[in-house]
């Protein structure tokens, strides 16, 4: 009769046959009874949660490989119920032989069976025994698979170098959901090696998982023994122009801004010079942070003029001095040349002063004549007139031309006058373009007459004179190219008088010469040597050079 008692309360309970203060004395029944596994595992997946609760209190008993079994059978036919409440009891039980069982589900050809493999073992608080299974299932072809081993990995990445390996391989996973859950956990991680990886993928991930990479970059900036700058540079060069600004303010986050931005001065030393222009416009955007290291280096001998060209790109008017100082050093011309367009950019309020003190210096002249154009200084008309005469085409011109955008009553008569009676062809040519865009009338033009005699013996003078010195002609050269033209056209119609021959090769190399100044408005005059040295190659196209073997010219 106690049998059939205990039974009825079992039955009871499966069936819902009881009355809400009854539960509670059937369950101790239950409890009382040592039921098989069989006859109580019903009541796992029971929608009554109290059931459940003592059902898996008894089941959990009992931890042998069979109970195992009869859980893993019952999960199966339970489907979503038997993963939401089976499925967490089985790590509870581990009984013998359960690693056996998950290494051959592993490596099994089903999905499903590959797939419950993984989805017991995460069930595990502590996994580390199974870690060889989830590595190799990670290589899985099923995506859920891969996905679920992942994410248990995730747990050691920390903790196991060859785990950290395996998943920093993943950090460019072609599935998105893999890739970024990797690089969610490696984001809390403090590892050099990350900041590669999180540069190649963070133009390409959602806003979201940006901020937290950059968050991670940023809290290892921060810490200077990981060296983070020698990765972070090369980044500055970067085609994405996410990446370069990421690393620019990565530079800005450092502590010791003095020595990474003297390393980074030394690395573009070696990259084109358009490519350092591109990556000093992503560093101005952080000026604040480097402008002090910038102003100290100016004075380190090391990478002074490094630093000059970075400090025109940071709005920090303290760097003037500093640019002074070079402008009156004795370093090469074209650096000066810089040095002025940089105090031009800044408007130094002792520009004029600087500007004077550049004027005799042939290599920076032109420059000199730009900064008074574009300034407008009355101050420098003086000096514009006297460079109409200057023995440099290049000069002439570009004096020609800053004269002209002053527009007063005494400049525009100086245009006029050049247009209407220069014996330079191309200075008057440049000047008659001028007064026709000012508005001013310039009467007929007459043509200029060439001294032949005079021209023939001035350049055969200067061609004796370059055939005994040593210098080299720079072959290549835009100056040298118009005088081969020029030679070209004095020898293109041989039936033409030798006057009209020399008239018409002058002609051409004067109008070669006056476009030479706006094909070559950023760069320098050419040294005295250069000069002298393609008006020789010319006397020698032209036949004025010495004679050769056979008594012609040469």
């Amino acid at each position: 009769m106690l049998f059939f008692d205990k039974q009825s309360a079992l039955e009871k309970l499966q069936k819902h046959e009881y009355k809400e203060q009854e539960k509670l004395d059937l369950l101790d029944q239950v409890q009382e009874q040592n039921l098989p596994a069989r006859d109580i595992i019903w009541m796992l997946t029971d929608h009554d949660s109290k059931i459940r609760e003592v059902g898996s209190k008894l089941i959990v008993g009992d931890r042998s490989y069979a109970t195992f079994q009869l859980l893993i059978k019952e999960m199966k036919n339970k489907e979503v119920l038997g993963r939401k409440y089976i499925l967490p009891l089985l790590p509870r039980i581990d009984p013998e032989g359960l690693d056996v069982f998950l290494q051959k589900k592993i490596a099994a050809s089903e999905v499903k069976d590959r797939s419950l493999a993984v989805e017991i073992i995460s069930q595990f608080f502590r996994a580390e025994r199974f870690i060889p299974m989830l590595l190799e299932a990670v290589h899985d072809p099923e995506q859920a698979i891969r996905y679920a081993a992942t994410v248990k990995l995730c747990s050691y990445v920390k903790k196991n170098q060859e785990v950290f390996t395996q998943l920093f391989t993943m950090l460019y996973d072609e599935t998105d959901r893999i890739r970024q859950r990797v690089i969610q956990e490696f984001c809390q991680i403090d590892a050099v090696e990350l900041v590669e990886p999180f540069f190649a993928r963070l133009p390409h991930e959602p806003k979201e998982l940006q901020d937290k990479m950059i968050a991670a970059l940023v809290r290892l900036a921060k810490k200077p023994e990981l060296k983070l700058e020698e990765k972070v540079i090369p980044e500055l060069a970067s085609n994405n122009d996410l990446s370069r600004d990421m690393a620019a303010r990565l530079l800005a986050e450092m502590p010791n801004k003095k020595e990474i931005i003297k390393k980074f001065l030394i690395y573009t030393r070696g990259i084109a010079f358009w490519l350092r222009e591109r990556i000093f416009e992503s560093l101005a955007k952080v000026t604040a942070s480097i402008a002090d290291a910038v102003l100290e280096l100016l004075n380190d001998e090391a990478v002074r003029i490094d630093c000059m060209f970075l400090a025109a790109y940071i709005q920090d008017r303290r760097i003037i001095p500093g640019i002074v100082q070079i402008l009156q050093s004795d370093v090469d011309w074209w650096i000066r040349v810089c040095a002025i367009d940089i105090l031009l950019k800044f408007k130094a309020p002792d520009l004029i002063q600087q500007l004077r003190y550049c004027e005799k210096d042939p290599d920076l002249k032109w420059s000199v004549v730009s900064a008074y154009s574009e300034l407008k200084a009355v101050t420098g008309l003086g000096f514009l007139k006297a460079c109409l005469q200057d023995r440099s085409n290049y000069v002439r011109l570009e004096a020609l031309r800053a004269l002209a955008k002053f527009e007063t009553a005494e400049t525009n008569a100086l245009i006029k006058e050049m247009a209407e009676g220069a014996s330079d062809w191309a200075l008057r040519t440049e000047a008659i373009r001028l007064a026709e865009a000012l508005g001013i009338t310039v009467k007929s033009k007459h043509e200029v007459v060439v001294d032949r005699v005079k021209e023939m013996a001035s350049l055969k003078s200067l061609g004796f004179e370059m055939e005994d010195s040593t210098l080299n002609i720079l072959d290549g050269s835009a100056e040298e190219i118009q005088t081969e033209e020029a030679a070209a056209t004095y020898n293109e119609d041989a039936s033409l008088a030798p006057e009209r021959k020399m008239e018409e090769a002058a002609a051409t190399c004067n109008e070669n010469a006056s476009l030479a100044p706006e094909r070559k408005s950023d760069t320098a005059e050419p040294t005295t040597t250069t000069t002298r040295a393609m008006k020789f190659k010319f006397s020698r196209d032209l036949g004025l050079g010495k004679k050769n073997d056979e008594g012609e010219n040469g």
